[in-house]
């Protein structure tokens, strides 16, 4: 897919003394109609994090920039300005592309609604960003979409600074055993457990760490795990994208 590629532009994207950037591997989360010819845009890019941008007269065009302007295609993007809302000067796709389509495309709905949540703007998450491109070619390339989700949510936890402990016993200092079940309590970590309910099994703690979840139990265990963290620090907030998967 030419992941590296994607990075490599990225490093050539630059600020000079103008405010300019130029050729910044990106990717579009969200975008919304801006009076009668533009759109406003949530992006994620490599070397500065989440920005707002606004692209300018774009809906009059439809085989132009509004119509490579979509979530989960690789761009490479040019702007200019010194606010908060930067003005686009230019779109490149990046070929191939990608296309997601029936669950993958919830899931990459899923994933985007994640980190604009999750994501401060202005914040460069160069690691977090490789892995979002890495899980949107797992989803259009492996109908089993189950644990690229697990490995980018546990990467996003960690990169945005709410990584999970889950390598040792936060009581005892003692590693996990893959023979031994646990909890873990938001606040103060992983504590041993003689409980089989609302527990998890050392051994797919010790398979998410090395990526390599296998089978219904750990999948299902990492999923409980994954969503009562991701919940705690939404908050009130609500996943839309979650009711996609239930219609």
């Amino acid at each position: 897919m030419g992941l590296c590629s994607w990075e490599s532009a990225s490093r050539r994207g630059r600020v000079n003394q103008k405010q300019r950037v130029s050729l910044q591997s990106a990717f579009v989360l969200h975008k919304r109609p801006y009076r009668e010819s533009s759109l406003l845009l949530d992006v994620f890019s490599y070397d500065y994090g989440k920005i707002g941008l606004v692209a300018r007269g774009v809906r009059k065009n439809r085989r132009g920039g509004a119509a490579v302007l979509e979530p989960f295609n690789p761009l490479r993007l040019s702007w200019i300005g010194k606010s908060d809302l930067y003005t686009m000067t230019s779109v490149e796709l990046i070929p191939p592309g990608l296309r997601l389509t029936g669950k993958s495309l919830y899931c990459g709905f899923y994933l985007n609604e994640l980190l604009n949540y999750f994501l401060h703007r202005h914040d460069p998450h160069p690691n977090l960003f490789s892995h979002y491109a890495a899980t949107l070619v797992s989803l259009s390339e492996n109908p089993e979409v189950e644990t690229a989700l697990r490995y980018f949510e546990f990467a996003l936890l960690n990169e945005t600074g709410f990584g999970l402990q889950i390598e040792y016993d936060s009581k005892t200092g003692a590693e996990v055993e893959a023979g031994k079940r646990y909890r873990y309590w938001p606040g103060q970590g992983l504590v041993e457990s003689n409980r089989l309910v609302d527990s998890i099994g050392g051994s797919t703690l010790i398979s998410l760490v090395q990526r390599k979840l296998d089978g219904t139990e750990q999948l299902t265990e990492s999923k409980c795990l994954m969503r009562m963290m991701i919940d705690h620090y939404l908050g009130e907030k609500t996943l839309r994208s979650r009711f996609l998967f239930k219609a």
